[in-house]
């Protein structure tokens, strides 16, 4: 706007001086040169004016302005002032308010304070005595516990019978059950002889126990798991442990099925009895724990940050020459071994001698840890535990959530995983098979599970780790 009014203005003095000029020289006679420079004279002239007329503008609108300014400044002040006088009659207000009361607000918030802290002590004082009556209960149950076994055991031995003097006409007394059932001998015994009982099925006999005789097994199931073990059979299955609620793989545990020639699977419970008696168990460790590596490998290059449960004989703890095969091979794949945990029965720890100790004391230097599984009681010393390089124990969900009565221990399923906690070992509970189940687990702040509800286990393929059926001696294993 102010460029077109100064073009109109330069304009219009143009037009003036040169009608000016035109008239000196056409009516006054003046010279064309003249003429010229007083039509320029009155051209500037007339800019000047202009420019002086715009200037005088522009100083009265900035002082009608900065009077406004003045206005206006003068209202907020007053605005202020009141605004302060307002203030002034609240402070008064709450001056007379507290006067009343005798009391301020931080007065008054000063004891609310001091309660809730002395409460809070309160709570930490009784969360500390609870945890000492916890560890105290336990001490005590372990005290108990072996008197119990010392009061059983005399039991037996008072009830144990005295031999008695054999007569000519009693029956004899078998010392060992024979293979087959005996023929009723001629008349000379005095009572007929009980019937005998039926045979065991093949797959109940390598159910029993470790301790049963060389002649008690089947021999066609012995044969079978000595050829599976020795051609190399044993499958590798994988099983999920996970992290709760969020139900996460944390860890897998590498379980052993062996496979007949017919392809029928055995279960441990079916070979592990035959494998100890026969001396094939470090045969069947060295298959297990090479094979478990390489799972360990395969993960590791997939970027899967798991663990991995792997089942030991305890014999094998005790062999020399296969324990100290395995410590070397261990060591040579110490990058891969640290995310293994070996898993151990209860009734090897009740039983461990020195040789047992000392095979374990040397596995947890080499920083590999150590899980309990079968737990029958949970009078256990977690302290001892930890120091032998226990970090898991295996506890089946339905025994922690009804049947606690079972475990031999005056804890609290609720406040059994805070106190293995204080000890480093995490209390895992398995054979977990439906929701309401987690839920309950929850409750009592079970963090890690195990079971058919968050996977079965899943065979691992040869051709996926890359192996060879039959592994080389575990010296030679990778």
């Amino acid at each position: 706007m102010l460029i077109v009014n100064f073009l109109v203005t330069l304009i219009s003095a143009l037009a003036v001086g040169a009608a000016t000029g035109l008239g000196l020289h056409l009516y006054g006679q003046m010279p064309p040169v003249l003429a010229g420079v007083s039509a320029a004279v009155i051209v500037m002239g007339l800019v000047e004016i202009y420019a002086l007329a715009g200037r005088g503008r522009k100083t009265v609108q900035e002082h009608l302005k900065f009077n406004g300014l003045l206005k206006a400044n003068a209202a907020l002040s007053e605005e202020i002032v009141s605004l302060r006088q307002d203030m002034d009659t609240q402070k008064r207000a709450l001056a007379r308010i507290e006067e009343a009361t005798g009391l301020t607000f931080k007065q008054r918030l000063e004891p609310i304070e001091a309660s809730l802290e002395e409460q809070l002590e309160q709570i930490n004082a009784i969360k500390a005595v609870n945890g000492e009556l916890t560890e105290g209960l336990v001490e005590a149950g372990k005290r108990m516990g072996g008197l119990t076994k010392q009061v059983r055991r005399l039991d037996k031995r008072s009830r144990k019978p005295k031999p008695a003097p054999m007569a000519a006409d009693s029956a004899p007394v078998e010392a060992k059950a024979p293979a087959e059932p005996m023929r009723e001998p001629a008349k000379q015994q005095a009572a007929p002889e009980p019937a005998p009982k039926p045979a065991e099925t093949p797959r109940a006999a390598a159910s029993a126990a470790p301790q049963q005789s060389a002649g008690t097994a089947d021999p066609q199931l012995a044969e079978a798991v000595k050829g599976a073990i020795t051609g190399g059979s044993a499958d590798l299955y994988l099983q999920p442990i996970v992290t709760l609620p969020q139900r996460k793989v944390r860890y897998y545990e590498a379980l052993t099925r062996l496979r007949g020639e017919d392809g029928t699977l055995m279960e441990p419970k079916d070979f592990m009895a035959i494998a100890e008696r026969d001396g094939l168990v470090q045969s069947l460790d060295n298959q297990v724990l090479y094979r478990a590596v390489q799972v360990i490998r395969r993960l590791s290059e997939r970027g899967r940050d798991v663990g991995l449960f792997c089942n030991l004989s305890p014999r094998s703890l005790i062999d020399s020459g296969f324990f100290n095969q395995m410590l070397e091979f261990l060591n040579d794949n110490r990058d891969l071994v640290k995310r293994m945990i070996f898993e151990f029965p209860q009734q090897m720890l009740d039983e461990a001698g020195p040789m047992e100790i000392e095979s374990l004391r040397a596995m947890h230097e080499q920083g590999l840890r150590f899980s309990l599984d079968q737990v029958r009681s949970l009078n256990l010393d977690f302290q001892h535990m930890n120091d032998l390089g226990f970090r898991f124990v295996k506890v089946d969900a339905d025994i922690l959530l009804h049947r606690m009565e079972e475990a031999d221990t005056w804890v609290h399923s609720a406040d059994l995983s805070a106190l293995m906690e204080r000890h480093g070992i995490s209390l895992i509970a398995e054979k977990v098979q439906s929701e309401r189940t987690v839920l309950n687990l929850l409750d009592f702040d079970i963090s890690l599970a195990q079971g058919h509800l968050f996977g079965k286990p899943a065979q691992v393929r040869m051709d996926i780790i890359g192996q060879r059926r039959n592994p080389a001696p575990l010296k030679m294993a990778v």
